[in-house]
């Protein structure tokens, strides 16, 4: 048989054809039937808060051939694409969108010539692991996209966790708190308890607010006569991964950033890689004064440990060796009243002072590098938060205020909606455009840019919101 010259390009396009057909389906075993090849898509990390950057690997695309990668549908324009290689995987990098809600997503991988599609899962998720939020205290979730100005006042109680003593943390999706000294552990969703930390009748009772990272709860126990470092599995609360025990009690609420667990006890300041527990460094800087477990954390930022001291004494600490960096007194205090230093870019904010007298309350903007002061406001002291820009402080005077950080002036001030509670004791915690604080265990939600009142709920103090969720040492708010 003879073949023309376009029976022959006709034979080999045939050919092509089916070569490429092949690459994309796969027969099944004992049988003849052939089923499409289904592309493997994995994400890392498998969960995270919205807009946290993504990896999205894939394979079994048609090599050479455009990915792209979508999240949770394909009619919206993709997050990003990668080449398929002719072996191995192909990455890209994607923000996870703002308007994700906290549940369990795909990313969708779509082929754009062979349109072979993959899916790899993602958990939409926001922690509070730790005092404050972050490492820098900031008491800003800037995550939040559930609890809005609109829907706020359809808060309903759902639980009560019976006024712990300590601020409540969340992380890997579990609630943790504590009830008459020890630490109890439930669903941060259905609020359904899973563990309570069984003391074996030692009578260890948890010390400080905890803190949650690197697959591991952290905790401080007091038996009364010393206290002891603990890592554990925040699963369980029982397997411990290791421990250390320092010679004295009056414990601050553990810090963690960047694998390193910062504890701060009347025995001076520890530094603990958050895996295996090696001790880093310690730092005895004096006595530092009574945080009641409750404030006076160590702040981390700019490579510095900050915290503040009996007597009014400011220092920063180096993060990595301990060192004493600098320590200024701007001025004599008496009281060993202690708040939590809060840290925005290079400014170190702090109120020295204590509740009483009002007038002798002076709230402090330092530069981080040296301790010089910036500026400060006399009368005006209290815990403070920091978001979008602005210094928010809850005033023992029962006002809370919205300053400008750069100079200290006042933008707005709010006394709180019952002024025959008393002060304002808490840090404010900031979310969505709002500022929640707490006072005589009401909750007030202010306006974060007006400082109009939103609403009120009564219940319980240290405000914590993720995933829709309003956590306090009270009540829990959900929808």
């Amino acid at each position: 048989m003879s073949l023309t010259r376009a029976s022959l390009r006709a034979l080999g396009a045939a050919v092509a054809f089916g070569a490429a057909l092949a690459g994309l389906i796969v027969p099944t075993s004992g049988s003849a039937a052939i089923t499409p090849r289904v592309p493997t898509v994995l994400t890392y990390p498998g969960s995270g808060p919205p807009t946290s950057m993504v990896e999205v690997h894939g394979t079994g695309f048609a090599s050479g051939e455009r990915v792209d990668v979508y999240f949770d549908a394909t009619t919206a324009a993709p997050l990003g694409s990668f080449v398929a290689p002719a072996a191995g995987e192909g990455i890209t990098a994607v923000k996870v969108p703002a308007w994700a809600k906290p549940k369990q997503h795909v990313f969708i991988a779509l082929g754009a010539r062979s349109k072979l599609r993959g899916t790899g899962a993602f958990l939409v998720r926001t922690d509070w692991p730790q005092a404050g939020f972050d490492a820098r205290h900031t008491s800003f979730n800037p995550y939040e996209n559930v609890i809005t100005k609109t829907n706020l006042t359809k808060l309903v109680g759902k639980f009560d966790l019976g006024y712990p003593r300590y601020r409540p943390v969340v992380g890997g999706g579990i609630l943790f708190a504590s009830e008459s000294g020890k630490i109890v552990a439930y669903d941060a969703r259905s609020l359904k308890e899973l563990w309570r930390r069984d003391t074996h009748g030692f009578g260890n009772i948890l010390a400080a607010t905890p803190a949650v990272a690197d697959g591991q709860l952290f905790e401080i126990q007091d038996w009364g006569g010393g206290s002891q470092i603990v890592a554990m599995n925040p699963a369980t609360g029982v397997e411990e991964a290791w421990s250390y025990t320092v010679p004295a009690t009056d414990a601050r609420p553990l810090t963690v950033s960047n694998h390193v667990l910062y504890a701060a006890l009347n025995g001076g300041v520890y530094a603990f890689q958050t895996v295996g527990g090696k001790l880093l460094w310690r730092r005895n800087i004096g006595p530092l004064g009574s945080g009641s477990g409750l404030t006076g954390a160590p702040t981390i930022a700019n490579g510095m440990v900050y915290l503040t001291v009996t007597g009014g004494r400011v220092y920063a600490l180096d993060a990595a060796t301990g060192a004493v960096k600098w320590s200024v007194r701007p001025r004599v205090v008496t009281t060993s009243w202690v708040e939590d230093v809060v840290v925005s870019g290079s400014t170190v904010y702090t109120t020295l002072g204590g509740p009483q007298p009002i007038a002798a309350n002076i709230l402090y903007a330092l530069d981080s590098k040296t301790g010089a002061v910036r500026w400060q406001r006399r009368s005006i002291g209290g815990p403070a938060a920091f978001a979008n820009g602005a210094l928010y402080v809850a005033g023992y005077d029962s006002y809370v205020r919205r300053i400008a950080p750069a100079t200290g002036a006042g933008l707005w001030s709010k006394p709180f909606d019952d002024p025959g509670i008393g002060g304002v004791w808490e840090p404010p915690t900031v979310a969505n455009g709002m500022v929640f604080t707490t006072s005589g265990f009401v909750v007030q939600a202010l306006d974060a840019v007006t400082g109009k009142q939103l609403g009120t709920a009564g219940g319980g103090s240290y405000p914590t919101i993720a995933d829709g969720m309003l956590y306090t040492t009270g009540e829990v708010y959900g929808f």
